[in-house]
């Protein structure tokens, strides 16, 4: 009898706690199911099945992915997209030992807009580096440099910029411990700062200098980073991985900027998937891509055996979308672009051709992040 009294007792806190974590994130079955459309099919991609790191590149909500051309190629090349018979190539190593995992457009300062009409940041995992891109507006040619980079980092694996403040914020993960145990360390954060404290304000001297790395911290798995359009904060997915057992930790964790320095403190749970999921066994997922919109709002992309979807939260860690793609088998990245900025576009694997990078579109009530400061840069 008092054992059951006690177990009562149990119950009712565990319940309670349940109830107040996923109220905060909403739950899996209380959140509303959306489909996104396809963009670029198996049949009509020039990309190859490793696609990734989608970015918006103008004011025009032009859009671009790595891994394009033919699988040999790898993720050595960039291409740019705008449905079938529309696409082209962008920029390629033409070495081959780059492998870009993550892209972001930077605003033009008026000077360099003189002579470019593009200006890329695309994180090298083979090279342990962050790569500068720009192309030529009146020959359309391009060329690259080493924006910054770092021997120790895991890779980086993703990129995220603050173009008000300068600042380059590169993820790693370490892919080996995927099907091993995570441990801390496997996953890292660093930041690149521009000397000019803006990259309104670039010059083409300062284009020849490489920036320096400074590491921030190391986790887990780390792959999804962003950050906030008020560039107070930055979002980074965190995973653990236990061998036999799969996911057992899978977060998005959120710091403060420190304005002055770009470095990060006061680090948050945003949000628990694992706990927003509530099945008896965690999915066996992780986080890949995340972007923000101009509102705030956050779009990550899951990725894994179970639950292959974007999310789509608020900036209190509220999940409101859940957004499938039925025609991707493994979703990598997203980002806001098109003409008004307001379509989501999401890359990843065709689930008929897994030799082929697919494209899939859902249409957000708001402009993304990145396309709203392009735009306001010209």
């Amino acid at each position: 009898m008092v054992f059951s009294a006690r177990w009562h007792v149990l119950v009712q806190l565990l319940a309670a706690t349940c109830f107040q974590i996923l109220s905060a994130a909403g739950s899996l079955s209380s959140v509303e199911i959306v489909n996104a459309t396809a963009f670029l099919s198996s049949a009509d991609s020039e990309f190859n099945g490793g696609i990734e790191a989608t970015a918006v590149g103008d004011k025009y909500g032009s859009m671009y992915a790595t891994a394009f051309g033919p699988e040999s190629k790898m993720k050595s090349a960039v291409g740019q997209f705008a449905g079938k018979g529309a696409q082209q190539l962008f920029y390629e190593d033409k070495t081959g030992a780059s492998m870009f995992n993550g892209l972001r457009f930077l605003p033009l300062s008026p000077s360099l807009s003189k002579n470019y009409n593009a200006r890329a940041i695309a994180a090298d995992i083979a090279g342990h580096r962050a790569v500068q891109i720009l192309k030529n507006k009146r020959t359309g040619e391009t060329k690259s440099s080493v924006f910054c980079g770092d021997s120790r980092m895991v890779q980086p694996n993703d990129v995220a910029i603050a173009p008000m403040s300068g600042r380059v914020y590169l993820s790693g993960a370490n892919f080996r411990n995927f099907n091993g145990t995570t441990i801390e360390g496997d996953g890292d954060l660093w930041l690149c700062q521009a000397p000019s404290g803006s990259f309104l304000k670039s010059s083409e001297e300062m284009l020849k200098k490489q920036v320096s790395a400074t590491r921030l911290g190391v986790f887990g798995i780390t792959n999804g980073i962003e950050v906030s359009p008020n560039e107070k904060s930055l979002y980074l997915s965190e995973s653990f991985i236990k061998e036999g057992e799969g996911v057992k930790v899978n977060n998005i964790l959120k710091f403060s900027i420190d304005l002055s320095t770009g470095k990060v403190y006061n680090k948050q749970l945003f949000i628990d998937l694992i706990a927003f999921d509530g099945l008896p066994f965690p999915a066996q997922n992780i986080v890949d891509g995340i972007r923000t919109d101009v509102l705030g709002n956050l779009f990550v992309v899951r990725i894994g055996f179970s639950d292959t979807e974007v999310l789509k939260i608020s900036p209190k860690g509220k999940v409101l979308k859940r957004i499938k793609v039925p025609e991707i088998s493994a979703p990598s990245n997203i980002d806001l672009g098109g003409p008004d900025g307001k379509s989501l576009f999401i890359v990843g694997t065709c689930a008929d051709d897994a030799t082929k990078g697919c494209v899939n579109v859902w249409r957000n009530s708001a402009p993304g992040r990145a396309f709203t400061n392009l735009r306001a840069a010209y």
